[in-house]
């Protein structure tokens, strides 16, 4: 996979203990054994950018945007992942999902980790805008769709994705669990492919002290469809099951 086809990363934050890194849709953080013979990875591209040996503090799955943290050093790394462990960084996402949200709420749901085993998982959310569209792509005359932020508390493999599939408000582009009908109608008749899951903002301790908020904007296909619909941010739109 040739780099420009999956966008550019580039650096958003930088000083001798961290480097925070804007990743593009469908770049690995660093080469896995199921994508191991991938060309192109984010923790490459930072040292060769760079010159500096780094090591990601964290990961985002492949097929999501945002930022990713990564340490100059073995101080800061340990410093760093032990926020994450201890649930100490705030962490917010934008995410499209389908059918009307609530305008917030909390999800307590178990989800696989990496091993397999099943592992409590909260995410609290807050939704931004719902649209409404005169296309029907299932039993519905209309289609709906919510912007939402995502502030997950726990970070369980897939978190966000399963929770939103297990509130059957799926994220649109995902296409492990999502929904086949809508991911198609954005892939093939608005020429929009990608997942919309962004991790758009992060705050943590830096390694030497004190707060440190770092803000990744939305990738452009966010930018789009934001601009294609007509976006109600009011808060009198009555959430459903499923749509």
């Amino acid at each position: 996979m040739k780099q420009d086809s999956i966008g550019k990363p580039r650096i958003i934050f930088r000083d001798e203990h961290l480097i925070a890194v804007h990743k593009p849709n469908r770049m690995l953080v660093h080469r896995t054994h199921l994508d191991f013979y991938e060309n192109v990875n984010l923790r490459r591209w930072l040292a060769a950018e760079t010159g500096l040996k780094v090591d990601p503090v964290h990961r985002l799955d492949k097929a999501t945007s945002g930022i990713v943290l990564f340490a100059c050093h073995t101080e800061a790394l340990n410093a760093l992942r032990n926020q994450f462990v201890e649930q100490k960084v705030q962490k917010s996402y934008l995410l499209l999902a389908r059918g009307f949200t609530a305008q917030e709420g909390t999800i307590e749901h178990e989800v696989k980790s990496d091993d397999g085993k099943a592992r409590s998982a909260v995410t609290h959310f807050k939704t931004l805008a719902h649209t409404e569209v005169e296309v029907a792509i299932s039993r519905y005359p209309t289609s709906r769709y919510s912007l939402v932020e995502a502030l997950p508390k726990s970070g369980r493999f897939h978190q966000i994705r399963l929770h939103f599939a297990h509130l059957r408000h799926p994220v649109i582009g995902d296409t492990r669990h999502g929904d086949r009908k809508h991911n198609q109608y954005f892939r093939d008749t608005l020429g929009i492919q990608p997942l919309f899951l962004h991790a758009a903002s992060l705050s943590f301790e830096h390694p030497n002290g004190g707060e440190v908020t770092i803000f990744s904007q939305p990738p452009d296909h966010f930018t789009s469809i934001r601009r294609q619909f007509e976006w109600n941010t009011g808060s009198g739109v009555e959430p459903e099951e499923s749509t």
